[in-house]
């Protein structure tokens, strides 16, 4: 009996060291398939974030390019091809006919257009009459042009009876 004794206390060895072991591989795996299950949740909440920010960015974008194209389309009416300033004297002219004013006109000077800026045609009107309602709504007309103009500076003055209105103006174009 002596011999079962001792095959038995060497299996019953063998068997706690493999439960043990198993025990400890069990410990071991589920310590890392929580850690692996916790970077898997934040990996996820990540990716959940990124893809909603990108979402969001489609958005923006697709927010910005109609906004952008609406207002590059008002931009084009507004603002005039060179070429289409050819007729820019007889278009201001046009201004002051309603009035009965007279009328002068000269070009004062022409910026290139480079880059993002807009280039600009200088102008010097001098417009008289007798009569400074119909000088005042000329000017009124003039600062609701239908091209991008300013005008940059305005003088009045008074001689024999007339008024002499000086305008320098710019129109500018792309």
């Amino acid at each position: 009996m002596n011999d079962f004794k001792k095959r038995l206390i060497i299996e019953l060895s063998i068997t706690a060291i493999v439960i043990v072991a198993l025990l400890a591989g069990i410990l071991f795996f589920k310590g890392n398939v929580d850690d692996y299950i916790a970077r898997i949740t934040q990996t996820r909440a990540l990716l959940a974030s990124r893809t909603q920010a990108l979402n969001n960015l489609a958005l923006l974008q697709r927010q910005y390019n109609v906004s952008v194209q609406t207002d590059l389309n008002a931009l084009q009416n507004v603002v005039p091809t060179y070429d289409s300033l050819i007729n820019l004297n007889a278009e201001l002219q046009s201004l002051a006919m309603p009035y009965k004013l007279g009328y002068g006109f000269s070009f004062a000077g022409q910026t290139s257009p480079s880059g993002n800026s807009l280039g600009s045609l200088g102008y010097n009107l001098t417009i008289t009459s007798g009569n400074l309602p119909d000088l005042l709504s000329f000017l009124k007309a003039l600062t609701n042009f239908h091209d991008l103009s300013s005008v940059d500076n305005v003088s009045i003055r008074s001689s024999g009876g007339q008024l002499n209105l000086a305008v320098n103006g710019r129109v500018y174009y792309r």
